[in-house]
């Protein structure tokens, strides 16, 4: 009877992480590499099974069956059930994860608890192989729970972020509207409810790619990526991005700040924004710079 005592409070403990640590600052989620996971034995269904559009795109999450979850002190912290959590995937290979008075039941050694999720879980994921690897790089807001746990009534989605979003390697399985991930974290089902259509997401060396037309939209700040333009339009909402376009771009309009683009060939330059630095190598593109501060010139 006293070890079950010492585990109840120690999984309490875990759960009111501020309390127990006296730390207030969260450190980054943990999230494994492909080489840390063992060798699988089914063979993961093609990502883009369900017509050519998923993963991308926008989902309810319907069901949630935890794994390692979030990695707390080496006990684990699974979510067991939740509704209402809503996961965009994007083309240019960035995920959020949003609670917007969301439900989820946490669990932690032989303790369960229900709170009310509100904040998001953003970061990074790409092809891997037959897989995908997820990574979680920052989160804001918490989780509130519906009765306190050793005096302390939320905890921080940058620690409880890694047991509701995927983290480490991936299977994904598309269906007719709907997906699966099935993550070294987490396992979601998912509803789709929207978003943009496209392929696979970008891989970090800029192999990956859709198909040629459209518009490519990135609105997420603060990320190093390379993209294959493959003939689309690219529209640049988000700033302090670093961001390399291979192939063809046709017009490229840049609308953040403190972006630095650079264009292996582009049609026209169109930038909005300020403090940008826009550098393109071939090609003879109009450029048109309405914005401030922008150094827009030829590689």
């Amino acid at each position: 009877m006293i070890r079950a005592a010492i585990l109840t409070a120690t999984a309490a403990c875990l759960l009111a992480v501020p309390a127990c640590s006296g730390d207030d600052a969260a450190g980054p989620p943990a999230t494994s590499t492909p080489s840390d996971r063992g060798t699988g034995t089914s063979e993961p269904a093609p990502a883009d099974r369900g017509g050519g559009q998923c993963p991308v795109g926008e989902y309810e999450v319907t069901k949630i069956a935890g794994k390692a979850g979030a990695d707390v002190n080496g006990v684990p912290i699974v979510a067991t059930s939740g509704g209402g959590l809503e996961l965009a995937l994007t083309e240019a290979g960035t995920w959020t994860l949003t609670g917007d008075g969301a439900s989820v039941t946490l669990k932690a050694a032989n303790i369960s608890v229900t709170g009310t999720v509100d904040g998001s879980a953003e970061g990074s994921y790409a092809k891997a192989g037959n897989d995908y690897v997820f990574k979680q790089e920052k989160a804001s807001g918490k989780v509130t729970l519906d009765q306190p746990v050793v005096g302390v009534s939320s905890i921080p989605m940058a620690d409880v972020g890694p047991a509701l979003a995927p983290g480490g390697t991936a299977t994904l399985t598309c269906s007719e509207g709907g997906l699966r991930i099935a993550s070294e974290s987490v396992t979601l089902d998912l509803t789709r409810t929207g978003g943009p259509t496209g392929g696979a997401p970008t891989t970090p060396t800029g192999s990956g790619g859709g198909a040629s037309g459209g518009t490519l939209t990135i609105a997420d700040s603060a990320q190093t990526r390379t993209i294959d333009c493959a003939g689309r339009a690219v529209a640049i909402n988000g700033s302090s991005n670093t961001l390399t376009f291979t192939g063809s771009c046709a017009t490229v309009t840049v609308n953040g700040s403190k972006n630095e683009v650079t264009l292996e060939q582009v049609t026209e330059i169109g930038v909005n924004g300020s403090l940008n630095i826009i550098t393109w190598s071939g090609g003879d593109p109009k450029v048109s710079d309405n914005g401030t501060g922008n150094k827009i010139t030829q590689g």
